[in-house]
């Protein structure tokens, strides 16, 4: 039985209220393992009901899977000069870990689609979880994750490993502060 791994992405509606009021935007990833992600973004109509939220974000290359959650948060708005409702939608998706590294890896992205499709954009991060990396394992990551977020992580556990012995083991201590908007 094949292992896999749990792969996260956020889609981000700015609403006035707590319907969604705000054009959404669909979002298409490319598969993992051409080691790149790309954003399609298209304008849907205002008032877009729930269930065409759903419907609009289709990965391609692997398989769409549950819902894992919607979460409100307070967010500014710089075209409405003010605070709205943010509500993030957490899906979750899932591929053979062998596609990617034998290391665990969780990669989270955000979709923001605060003003308009051509401001919409994916953020992606990779956090290796649940077993401490060896050299191999993060030469794989490296070479499979996006490269601008991969020298991140790679700075951050240079640190830690400059600092403590046992740095590059608390690598994966590093994902669980991060939240929509810090990445």
């Amino acid at each position: 039985m094949h292992r896999h791994l749990a792969l996260l992405f956020t889609v981000t509606v700015l609403s006035a209220e707590t319907a969604i009021s705000v054009s959404a935007s669909r979002a298409i990833v490319v598969p993992v393992t051409q080691a790149s992600f790309a954003i399609e973004a298209t304008p849907l109509a205002p008032n877009v009901p729930f269930a065409d939220v759903l419907a609009a974000v289709r990965p391609t290359g692997v398989g769409i899977g549950d819902l894992a959650g919607a979460t409100s948060l307070p967010v500014f708005n710089p075209t409405t000069n003010r605070v709205e409702t943010s509500t993030v939608f957490t899906f979750i998706l899932r591929v053979p870990s062998s596609e990617l590294s034998s290391t665990a890896t969780r990669l989270i992205g955000q979709v923001n689609t605060a003003n308009s499709s051509e401001n919409a954009r994916v953020r992606l991060g990779s956090l290796l979880t649940g077993q401490s990396p060896t050299a191999a394992d993060l030469r794989a990551a490296r070479a499979r994750v996006l490269p601008e977020l991969w020298a991140d992580l790679k700075s951050r556990a240079e640190a830690l490993a400059a600092s403590a012995d046992r740095g590059l083991e608390r690598l994966s201590v590093l994902g669980y502060g991060l939240s929509a908007g810090q990445f």
